[in-house]
C-alpha cells in the first residue's frame, strides 16, 4: 500500500500509511526506498529529514540504492538552487 501511493505520487498518505505500518512492524530498506523515490519524483525535501531519522531510528544500513536516492535528491536541489 505504501509503495502504491508512493508511486501514484500521494505523499501524504504514504507517510500516514507508513506510520500506520510502524505501529505493528518494522519497516525494511525497500519501504524507505519507496518513500524516498517518491520525494525526490514530487520534490517533497520537506519530508527528508523525517525520513532520514526514521532511517536511524530503526537502525537501516544506508546501502547503493538508498545512497543513489539520496544523491539525487541532493543533485536536484543543487540543480534548483542554480537555475533560481
Amino acid at each position: 500500500i505504501i509503495q502504491a501511493y508512493s508511486r501514484a505520487g500521494d505523499i501524504d498518505t504514504a507517510f500516514q500509511k507508513y506510520k500506520e505500518f510502524c505501529k505493528n512492524y518494522k519497516p525494511d530498506v525497500l519501504v524507505f526506498n519507496w518513500l524516498l523515490s517518491a520525494i525526490r519524483k514530487r520534490q517533497r525535501r520537506e519530508k527528508l529529514p523525517f525520513l532520514l531519522s526514521e532511517m536511524e531510528r530503526y537502525k537501516i544500513n544506508v546501502h547503493c540504492k538508498i545512497f543513489n536516492c539520496l544523491f539525487s535528491q541532493a543533485n536536484d536541489s543543487l540543480k534548483n538552487t542554480m537555475m533560481s
